[in-house]
Order: C-alpha cells, then structure tokens, then sequence
C-alpha cells in the first residue's frame, strides 16, 4: 500500500521521512549490511540519552554509496546475526562523561590522537551499534506499519460501518474518570477489532497484537484494570503490565516515539492492531521475543524479518488523546 494513499488524514507529515524505506530487505541482519536497507537509516538522528553518550546527540548511520572509502567496517559480538556492519560516520559529538568509540580512517584517528580524543572515541562501539540499530530499526518498523496499513481501517469514517477510530486532525479524546475513560477506550478497542474482524483478519489461533505507546498505556493503566479479567496471573493489578490478552488482542507495550507525537497543540498517540501474520515486525514480536519476557529491551527479538508489510487490510490504526 503506498504510502501516499493515507496523506489526507495526516499521518504521512507526522512520519519523519527517515523512516521511510522504497525497498527493505527481508534478511536485516547478514554477513553485511544490505544496501536496500539504507534509505531506513540514512541521515537518522538518535538521541541517546542516557543509553550512550550520557545526553549528547549522535548522528552517525549515513551512507555513501558513491565513495566507498567513507565506510567503516565494524565487528560486534552481541549476537551472530550482527557480525559485520558498514556504516560511514559524519556526525559525532564527543561527552566527556560517558565514552563511545567507531573505526575512523587513519587520518582522522592521527588527528583525534593529536587532540588527545582518540581512547574515548575508540572504546565501545559495539554496544553504541547495537543499541542505536535497534532504536532506529523499532521506529522504521512501527513507522512502516502506520503508513501502509490500509487506508479503510483507520480514520473517523472507518470500516464498512464507519467506525471512528481517530485521525490525527480529530483523534478520539480519552475522558477523565474511571467510568468514562474505560467506556471511551473500550470502544477504541472494539472498534479496532470490528475493522480486523470485517477484513477476515483475528483468525489465526488469536495471535493478532494490539501494540500501545508506553505512555499511553502508563496513562491508561487504571482504565484497562477494569478492561482486563480480574484474576488471572497476567492481571495487570500483580504485574503492573498490560494483560496477556484484551478483547481478543495480545497486547504489548512500546516506547518507540513514533507512536506519539504533538498534533495541533494535542498530544496524540497511535494505538496499533495487527494480525501476525500482517507484517514482519509483528511476526518477529511472537516468534523471538515477546515470550521470553524480554519486553521492550528487543522489541523486534533477536532475529528481524523486515517491517515489510505482506497484509495491510489486516493492520488497523486508532489515534487517541487524553483529556
């Protein structure tokens, strides 16, 4: 589904254009990095934080096909799969309190020796690869989702029975109140289902996600205690997490900033319902992650499929606020 075909309800100008990709490979991580790969990563910002370089920005995954010099061959040993990346570093600010390191050409490494930056800057490049890979990665994924689900199962006039499930223009406004909140968002949640429902999706021994924000869920913790069954080990009132399962949805945590943003001074959130078998991301989530308890650490599990999307009719998108 082109990604164009959702312009109208807003969606496409809230998507940082980095995430877009015309061409992802289905093998992310191989003996070297797929050049179909590039246009998810090229020119991304990360802001680590507190992850890497203790609250300076680092943007250092571009790449240049045309001169070939620029690239910089690094070995990671976290896991098989990221044996060998090419990356060419252009942006690096350097913090004096926490240390990182990438391969730099020689020149550059003679002139980081004379500035007596050279150990900081080549200490710990695989975990600086590992952890903002699979930043980058979890956004492009969630990203795909949003921008190529099919346009019939989002919007205020969705579904054969024009269902509103929200539009960034109009998001569905979550209510105060424990009564009210539930009853707003148990319609959202239905909703979502209707629209699966109606495209023959759910019909895959129940395995269909319903991926929030992590904020959002935060925000709506006292609203799904009373969504979800009281007694089971999975009850969110013992383990402070959503339930396994909320009206025929897994439903999973996330807090991958695409999925909330600031829209017309609101700040709205994407509430994702997918069947597993609809895209990669979401098949990864139930094949090498999810249940090993692992949480949002390795949202997309220790092997990555691609967020190509093989179903859109089977990916449906709410868009919700709260009051």
């Amino acid at each position: 589904m082109a990604k164009e075909n959702i312009d109208g309800l807003g969606h496409r100008r809230l998507v940082p254009d980095q995430l877009y990709a015309d061409k992802v490979s289905h093998q992310i991580f191989d003996r070297n990095y797929d050049e179909a790969l590039t246009p998810n990563i090229a020119n991304a910002e990360a802001d680590f934080e507190n992850n890497l370089v203790y609250g300076d920005t680092v943007t250092f995954i571009t790449r240049d096909l045309e001169d070939t010099t620029l690239f910089q061959e690094t070995q990671g040993n976290e896991e098989p799969e990221t044996d060998t990346i090419e990356l060419c570093s252009t942006t690096i600010k350097l913090c004096a309190h926490r240390k990182f390191k990438i391969k730099v050409p020689y020149h550059e490494l003679r002139k980081l020796e004379h500035e007596g930056l050279a150990t900081p800057y080549l200490e710990t490049v695989e975990r600086t690869l590992e952890q903002s890979l699979k930043l980058m990665w979890d956004e492009s994924h969630l990203a795909h989702m949003l921008v190529q689900a099919d346009p019939l199962n989002m919007g205020n006039n969705a579904g054969e029975a024009g269902v509103n499930v929200g539009s960034p223009d109009n998001p569905i406004v979550i209510p105060q109140g424990m009564a009210a909140g539930a009853e707003k968002l148990e319609e959202v949640i239905t909703s979502l289902q209707l629209l699966l429902v109606q495209q023959n999706a759910m019909s895959f021994g129940g395995d269909t996600a319903l991926i929030l924000p992590a904020l959002a869920a935060s925000r709506a913790m006292p609203i799904l205690r009373d969504l979800n069954q009281c007694c089971s080990e999975n009850n969110i009132r013992i383990t402070g997490q959503l339930g396994k399962t909320l009206y025929g949805f897994d439903a999973f945590q996330t807090n991958r900033r695409v999925l909330s943003t600031v829209h017309n001074g609101k700040k709205i959130y994407y509430l994702i319902a997918a069947d597993k078998n609809a895209s990669g991301f979401v098949s990864d989530i139930y094949n090498f992650k999810w249940w090993e308890g692992k949480f949002d650490t390795y949202l997309v599990g220790e092997e990555t499929h691609g967020s190509y999307v093989v179903q859109p009719q089977h990916i449906a998108v709410a868009c919700v606020t709260f009051a």
